[in-house]
């Protein structure tokens, strides 16, 4: 456990509002002396612990850094357990197990945050106030870039759910744009490998918005379903360019999602040919991803050409349901569009294939 007094040092004395002199002459040591603990270059005697804790009306635990170190492994135990919660898509449970750490922690930024985070996973619309309370509080406090960005985030997306759209605005600008942001500078200051992964790792990033941004436009904009079916198949191929080789990983999910969307397009159409070969797809790659998941092997690497200096662990994919994909694309199968296929024997074959590993966390 590393002792970190001199930082202790600095921060009781400049919280107190006292001099060095002061210290010196509580202590009847040089000042000289004072100095050269808080920067780095000894350490006080530690006979000299006790009078030095007393004149700041601290334990020596509090002045030696042991109750913070303490403090902060237990956060991280916390977040041990909340991350194993979120990766299972208990989310009322989850958003208990942090409304537990924050009485214990009610200050700590890190703990604000995922409380944040576990409302938003659970129901972001009618947590919407209290989201926006933690993004606030975090705006004001947090100093380190992925607390402050993560808070933004939030503060956009229940302001959204509130009607507060002006005021969405306002905080959508505290954020970077693409050209801006750590991951576009980074990239110039690697090299080698750690620059072609770095790089590899942002390629990933930018197909996922691409889609993402595909996603929204079908839903707020006029598309008529030839229009959708062009912008559905838009993405599938973005997918296809990436992992040229099949070899999708996390995003086999991603294929499979956008593989139902599509075939609903064509169920629509009555198209059967074209339906059953969508719903085939999504639930091959369904069933990938589920094996996958359930397999929990740590780390796995990525073989395309573009993306194979990238590798993704199954222990890290998160949710926020219970069920697993394999059952989630049997229910959306259960839509009354594909009526009109559900009696063929091509679709009661994908169904008993998707049903074999088909389950829902306890």
């Amino acid at each position: 456990m590393e002792i970190s007094i001199h930082e202790q040092l600095k921060k009781l004395r400049r919280e107190r509002g006292n001099t060095q002199d002061e210290l010196a002459a509580h202590l009847g040591v040089s000042v000289q002396a004072v100095s050269k603990w808080e920067r780095r270059e000894g350490c006080p005697d530690i006979a000299l612990l006790p009078g030095i804790a007393a004149f700041y009306d601290v334990t020596v635990d509090q002045l030696l850094g042991v109750d913070e170190q303490r403090k902060q492994e237990k956060i991280r135990n916390y977040q041990e357990t909340g991350r194993l919660l979120f990766n299972q898509g208990k989310n009322a449970a989850l958003v208990a197990f942090w409304r537990k750490a924050q009485r214990e922690f009610p200050n700590e930024t890190e703990v604000m945050y995922q409380r944040m985070y576990a409302l938003m996973a659970e129901d972001e619309k009618r947590h919407a106030e209290e989201i926006l309370s933690y993004a606030r509080r975090l705006l004001k406090k947090a100093s380190y870039s992925d607390l402050r960005n993560g808070a933004i985030q939030c503060a956009v997306y229940s302001c959204q759910a509130m009607g507060k759209i002006e005021e969405a605005k306002e905080y959508a600008k505290m954020a970077a744009d693409y050209h801006t942001c750590q991951n576009e500078m980074t990239k110039f200051l690697l090299e080698g490998e750690e620059a072609v992964a770095y790089c590899q790792r942002n390629l990933e990033s930018l197909f996922e918005l691409a889609a993402g941004n595909v996603s929204v436009m079908l839903g707020k904009g006029l598309y008529n379903d030839n229009e959708q079916i062009k912008a559905c198949m838009f993405v599938l191929q973005l997918y296809a360019l990436l992992f040229q080789d099949g070899n999708y990983g996390f995003y086999h999910t991603r294929v499979a999602m956008w593989s139902l969307r599509l075939a609903k397009l064509y169920a629509k159409a009555q198209d059967e040919e074209q339906t059953l070969r969508l719903l085939a797809d999504a639930a091959e790659n369904t069933i990938v991803y589920d094996t996958m998941e359930a397999d929990r092997n740590p780390v796995r690497k990525y073989t395309a050409f573009m993306v194979d200096h990238l590798t993704y662990s199954s222990s890290e994919w998160v949710k926020d349901y219970t069920e697993n994909e394999s059952m989630r694309l049997l229910n959306g199968m259960d839509n009354g569009c594909f009526d009109f296929v559900r009696e063929t024997e091509v679709f009661q074959k994908i169904k008993t294939k998707l049903e074999e590993v088909a389950r829902e966390e306890d």
